[in-house]
């Protein structure tokens, strides 16, 4: 665990190009001595949702996962080392008391720093992570392993662009001996091809799942994937297919590919194979090198 590795700043939720970087350790020490408590203070004084949202948008941000040259998946310069995850009553509604839950997490063995999030209802939690690679899986494990106590972390978090907005909490919890979080899930392989499947095409989706590239972060890519993969492999193979590729989006969740691919059965298109190679090619994955 590196305290001292950098992310983004972002001027504010609406910005997509970063200002400045600045240190992990820097980030949350400014949480701490009240870098932003004048505007937080405010911002929880006032009852009304959508003004308070309104607010948010227009206040300093992070990249907790990282420093980006731009904010979106694709964009990753450096991962920092650490996830952040969010912990909210919309998700939790029978947490009451918000800092007896931020205190009983200081003791959990991963936890970096925990703080109030900007409304002072939820908390957020980060947490240096073995394998940055696996951003998404290392995810997948933490939600699992939170719900084994009760607890829902907002599957926004998924992503490694995911923005974190500015607190104030002079009693965070910051401990800079936390255990490195060395655990993740790794989906389901997919199917074995058979002469059925298309070889070359199989062929090239191992290489992107080798890769772990994500060549779906565009909708209409993974739209026009979908459609292409069932066209070709059938509606089985296809959608198991559809998963694997998927799983390297930030955001990816089991129940939205199977939405998605729902969808495709109903309206597959006329996509083919060769849709897949020209989409594979634009990230720099080739049937042939």
């Amino acid at each position: 665990m590196n305290e001292l590795n950098k992310i983004s700043k972002f001027n504010s939720c609406m910005d997509t190009n970063p200002a400045s970087e600045m240190t992990v350790k820097h980030f949350c020490l400014n949480i701490i001595n009240g870098r932003f408590a004048e505007d937080i203070t405010k911002l929880r004084t006032i009852s009304d949702k959508q003004q308070r949202d309104d607010i948010k948008k227009t206040l300093p941000a992070v990249t907790p996962s990282g420093t980006f040259s731009q904010r979106n998946n694709v964009s990753l310069i450096k991962h920092s080392g650490f996830m952040c995850v969010d912990v909210d009553a919309k998700h939790n509604p029978t947490i009451k008391d918000w800092e007896a839950f931020r205190n009983s997490l200081a003791g959990y063995d991963y936890t970096y720093f925990v703080a109030l999030s900007a409304s002072g209802k939820g908390v957020f939690i980060l947490i240096p992570i073995a394998y940055p690679h696996r951003h998404g899986q290392t995810f997948d494990a933490l939600k699992q392993d939170f719900a084994d106590i009760g607890i829902t972390i907002d599957i926004i978090c998924r992503g490694v662009s995911w923005l974190r907005i500015v607190s104030y909490d002079p009693d965070a919890v910051l401990n800079p001996d936390a255990k490195v979080y060395d655990r993740y899930i790794v989906p389901p392989p997919p199917p074995k091809p058979t002469e059925s499947n298309g070889s070359a095409l199989v062929y090239l989706l191992k290489k992107i799942i080798r890769s772990q590239t994500d060549i779906t972060s565009n909708y209409f890519d993974w739209l026009e994937i979908g459609r292409a993969l069932h066209n070709e492999l059938g509606a089985t193979n296809g959608r198991a297919w559809f998963h694997s590729i998927s799983q390297f989006y930030g955001d990816y969740s089991k129940e939205k590919a199977d939405r998605q691919f729902n969808a495709i059965e109903k309206s597959p298109g006329r996509a083919t194979e060769a849709t897949i190679y020209e989409i594979a090619k634009q990230h720099n994955i080739y049937l042939k090198n």
